[in-house]
């Protein structure tokens, strides 16, 4: 299995946020603020670098703070803004203002204040590993993986950046030391249930289903609403030839992300596969009802229909995918459908076709055929 599986699985994941109004948030970088591994460690904290020192008592930065933690992120900036140009050597107020930028999407302002804040405070671990997570939003990677470091450096036991420095190494496929700091990450801080999901995937990704499985179980016991843990669990089931149990993951999936489409797709396939071919047409159907346009949905329940016998059905269901985009794959479609059909000038035609658009399944099927 290659190494691009990780990223191929959380790809599918996005695709599943993509289609939903709710949104799992464990897909993405680990923040610090259930970090465990360091409650005694002053670097660590959330709200400011140094919390074991004198926190300014200036109003407006203590109004800033209520704004902060009301979402009011607009006015918590012009706060900290005033209490900056009267305490501009602060940088608990440079790190709270950074925050709130990040928050914001203004990376290039969070970057600058949490810059001036490690000029203040350059033992900090949090300021590091805050900005780190900026530079991870604006795809440099090489940068964050720098600050990431730097603050394990700093913290030698703060799990999240290790985490993080997982995630990172996870993306430049370097997967045995993504391994080694998921492995440290979890020794920290047994409790955060996005380490166990992560570390699935680099199992899942080194072919040690098992390991993933126990993975990911792990993480649905801490946390049952996790979406992503089910779907994930669900593909390696699939994959084992154990359909029930991943129709029942798939199932939850739903539950807790209803507009999924790729979520229903997977399930429906899943159907085909165990022969509960009216279940799977219902989930594609809802599907195509979630998304009008949803080619690869039209064309799958083609094969839905093709189980059922439903030949003319399921060349409507394929015209409509090759209508909304003409890819080699549902040409392929198509030919299958006209195979079934016993339409033999057509079957070849649209292998032919799939054939001249570089499919090497069309073409092998051109070949024995004998068109």
């Amino acid at each position: 299995m290659s190494k691009l599986l990780l990223i191929a699985f959380l790809s599918i994941f996005l695709a599943i946020q993509a289609c939903s109004k709710s949104k799992d948030p464990e897909d993405k970088p680990q923040d610090s603020t259930q970090d465990k591994s360091q409650d005694t460690n002053k670097e660590t904290k959330e709200t400011t670098p140094d919390p074991d020192s004198e926190i300014s008592s200036n109003e407006h930065f203590q109004k800033g703070n209520t704004f902060f933690d009301d979402k009011k992120y607009d006015d918590a900036i012009s706060e900290y803004s005033i209490a900056i140009e009267e305490e501009p050597s602060s940088a608990e107020i440079h790190f709270n203002r950074g925050k709130v930028y990040a928050l914001l999407d203004e990376h290039e302002k969070a970057i600058s204040d949490f810059a001036r804040a490690i000029e203040l405070r350059p033992d900090a671990a949090i300021i590091y590993f805050e900005r780190g997570l900026v530079y991870i939003t604006t795809e440099e990677n090489d940068l964050a993986l720098v600050d990431f470091e730097k603050s394990i450096e700093l913290a030698p036991n703060f799990a999240a950046a290790h985490a993080n420095r997982a995630y990172i190494k996870a993306a430049q496929e370097d997967l045995e030391t993504a391994l080694e700091e998921y492995n440290i990450a979890i020794y920290l801080d047994s409790s955060r249930f996005e380490f166990y999901q992560r570390r699935a995937a680099i199992y899942l990704a080194q072919e040690e289903y098992a390991k993933s499985k126990a993975d990911l179980s792990r993480a649905i016991l801490l946390n049952p609403n996790s979406a992503y843990a089910y779907f994930v669990r669900a593909q390696i089931h699939s994959g084992q030839k154990q359909y029930e149990l991943s129709i029942a993951d798939y199932s939850r999936t739903i539950e807790l992300l209803p507009e999924s489409l790729v979520a229903y797709t997977q399930r429906g396939w899943v159907y085909k596969l165990n022969s509960q071919f009216e279940l799977a047409l219902d989930d594609y159907n809802t599907a195509i009802e979630l998304k009008e346009d949803f080619a690869g949905a039209y064309n799958d329940r083609a094969y839905i229909y093709m189980d059922l016998d439903e030949l003319d059905l399921a060349l409507e269901s394929v015209n409509k995918a090759i209508q909304i985009s003409p890819i080699a794959a549902f040409v392929d479609t198509r030919g299958d459908v006209y195979k079934e059909m016993q339409e033999s000038a057509l079957m070849c035609e649209d292998y032919r076709v799939g054939c001249d658009l570089e499919s090497e399944i069309s073409c092998q099927k051109y070949a024995d055929q004998a068109c």
